[in-house]
Parts: structure tokens; sequence; C-alpha cells
């Protein structure tokens, strides 16, 4: 049986560059720049482009620059826009993001600002709403701007960036929330497949092979059931190594591969090649690895949304754990399920254990689960199976194995 390959005619984003990739790589355009040094980046690109904008930060760590008097637009259809950042940074980057359009003089400008963003290393969407901005200086949307302005303000971690030229008008997809459970423990069989049935809601449990049947975790009988109820049952690794980043990547090959032998061979193909980090630790070694072995997404932490499309991140798709503490709570969960409805994005929650009373990380109580679930039905959005969102964002082309 062959692995299957990853398909590459993912649904693109459409939409019109605010500003034109000539001037937005060419550092002779800029009239005015303020707190870091710019150059062409000829390594990380997209879109058939040959380079984008490079950002080192200055002495306090701040990255600031303006292109001035260099291209006109009118703001008059625009209902949002979307700015393609690459991270060179090997962790998380923790920044406030800020874009505005300006006139010539500054007296009028629409603002917009992302905080507390985290950027990984690869490349990162932010986008903006045009509902969410602010305005000063004029009341309708029929201004001409020809500044353009960004800064970053990190509070974790260095900046060392590229930009690709703003794009307004991006294609919105429906929001979408999917469910993901970790580990495969027995909570997932007892507690958590009966109260989604009640609900509705189908969900992906990514099992570790070496777990399944043992001590305190699901049977394959149990998995099974669930499966044929319509759940995904997703590969976990085969032994939830402490630091998969640490594997090189001929060990990847057989942590993750045998998994995905194991999951076919038992019936759970939808899942076999859609992965989860164990703490989410991964390195580019793991991605090579998985690259080779067909894998189509793999899930990490990190609380930002996911937009369409996943070709750039698709190994590092994020997701925001759901806990009893912390910034993890139902409230904090409940305002970020708003905002992917507000964004027209994707956010995957990241479930481990649910229990009566939860008294340590990575639990959650039984009582928040049914407030999540009400919580979500209420948005008016159904959620996905990691599968079904996937391929939703692929055409309709047949895989073979």
């Amino acid at each position: 049986m062959s692995r299957l390959a990853l398909p590459q005619n993912y649904i693109k984003s459409t939409g019109s560059k605010l500003v034109s990739d000539a001037i937005f790589t060419d550092p002779t355009k800029y009239s005015y720049l303020t707190n870091c040094t710019m150059s062409e980046d000829t390594v990380h690109y997209q879109n058939s482009l040959t380079k984008s904008l490079r950002c080192l930060a200055d002495a306090a760590g701040n990255v600031g620059f303006e292109i001035h008097n260099q291209f006109t637009f009118d703001v008059t259809d625009v209902e949002n826009i979307e700015i393609d950042i690459w991270s060179n940074n090997d962790s998380i980057t923790m920044c406030d993001i800020f874009f505005s359009l300006k006139d010539s003089t500054h007296a009028m400008d629409m603002s917009f600002v992302s905080y507390a963003t985290q950027l990984i290393k690869g490349w990162n969407k932010v986008r903006f709403l045009r509902a969410n901005c602010g305005k000063n200086g004029f009341t309708l949307f029929s201004t001409v701007f020809n500044c353009a302005g960004f800064w970053i303000v990190p509070s974790v971690g260095t900046v060392d960036f590229s930009f690709e030229a703003p794009v307004t008008n991006v294609e919105r997809m429906e929001p979408n929330v999917l469910l993901t459970f970790d580990d495969g423990k027995i909570d997932s069989y007892d507690t958590v497949f009966p109260i989604l049935e009640e609900f509705g809601v189908k969900a992906t449990f990514y099992v570790v092979k070496n777990y399944i049947g043992t001590a305190g975790f699901c049977t394959l009988a149990q998995l099974t059931e669930m499966h044929e109820a319509g759940h995904c049952i997703a590969n976990h690794t085969s032994t939830h190594p402490a630091v998969l980043a640490n594997m090189t990547y001929e060990q990847s090959l057989v942590e993750v591969g045998n998994n995905i032998d194991y999951l076919n061979a038992n019936g759970f193909r939808d899942g076999a090649y859609h992965m989860c980090y164990p703490g989410g630790s991964h390195s580019d070694e793991n991605i090579r690895a998985m690259t080779d072995l067909g894998i189509k997404t793999s899930v990490t932490i990190n609380y930002e949304l996911n937009y369409s499309p996943i070709t750039y991140n698709a190994f590092r798709l994020r997701r925001a754990p759901v806990s009893w503490e912390g910034a993890d709570t139902l409230a904090a969960n409940i305002v970020r399920l708003n905002t992917a409805k507000r964004m027209n994005a994707t956010i995957i929650l990241m479930l481990h254990y649910i229990v009566e009373t939860p008294d340590a990380l990575a639990e959650f109580s039984i009582a928040d689960l049914r407030a999540l679930l009400t919580a979500i039905n209420e948005m008016g959005i159904v959620p996905k199976r990691i599968d079904e969102w996937y391929n939703g964002l692929t055409s309709a082309r047949g895989y073979t194995v």
C-alpha cells in the first residue's frame, strides 16, 4: 500500500495588491523609514514572486517603515486587508502588529492593530477587517490614500521578518471550528463521545499507537465505534516522544510512519495522514520526514487563527489549548471563537482530559465542555473533523492508495 501524496491544488486566496510588488520590494521607493534596516529577501517569497522585503529590527527590537507617495488607493470597497509575514526566528515571536493607510499629509488615516500576535517560524497570515479599523480625520470610506505604514512591537522574541505586499479583499471562507482531543485517553470514549453525540458534533481524536488498549486508554474496538459514528481517528505518533524535535529524519519516518501503517490497517485511513505533534515539539527534519510520508496536516500549539490557503503552513497549523486555567479557559476560548467567526477564519481547539472537577493543566470540566459546545451551536458554526476541513480546502480530486 503506497502512502498518499500531499495534494497541491489548494483553494487560493483572491484579492488585489494594495501596493505593487515592484514598489514594495524596492528599498529606493521609500521616502520615510524608521526603526529598521531593510533589504530584499530572495529566499523567502510566495505567489510566483522572486523576492520579498526583509526588515531587521533596530537596537530596541522594533520594526517600523512606511511606503510614502508611491501609490494611490481608494478604500471605498475595501472589506479586509491581509499581510503575509515570514518569521526567521526559530521560536515564537509574540508581538503587536500595527498597519495604517494615510494621506500624504497624515491628516487622515485608517489604522488596524493585531495585539499579542504569535508569529511562528515560516509564513504567517495576519488579517485586518475594515469593520475593526480606526478612522482619523474622515468619516466616509471614499478616501484615497498614498501611504502605507507597518509597525511591529515585540514582547517575546527577536524581530527578523520578511513581508509580502498587502492584499485587499481576500477570499473570506466560512468560519470553521475543529474540536481535537489528544492521546486517546479512556475519557474520550466514556465521557467525550456521548456528549458529542448528544450535541450532534463530530471531532478529531489524535491517538498514540502504543497507548491503544493499555490501562487508561481507549481500546481498538472503542476507537472503531467512535470512527463508525463519524469521528476522525488521527495520528499522534507511535510512542508519544517527549521531544519529537530531537528526532532525526530517519527516526521521524519510523515514529510517524508506523502509526500511519497501524491506522491504515485498522480502517482509519481518513485520519492516518493528519498528525499532531506531542507537546507541539517539531523541527525541520520532522517536517521533511512527514512530507515524504505523505502527511497532509500537522497541528502545533498556538493561539492564532488559520486562514486559507494553508500550503505555507500545513505542517504548522495553529491550535488553541482549552483548559480550566490561565489563558486557556472557557471564557478565553469563546472570545477566540467569536474572533474566528468575525474574521472568517478557522480555529482549532485542543482538548485533553474532560473530568468532573479539573485541578490540573490540560483538564477541562464536563460542564464547561457542554458550555463550549452550546456556544458553538449558538454561533451557527458546525464543527468539522480535520479531514473534512482539509478536503474542503482542496478540489474534489481523488486520492489513490
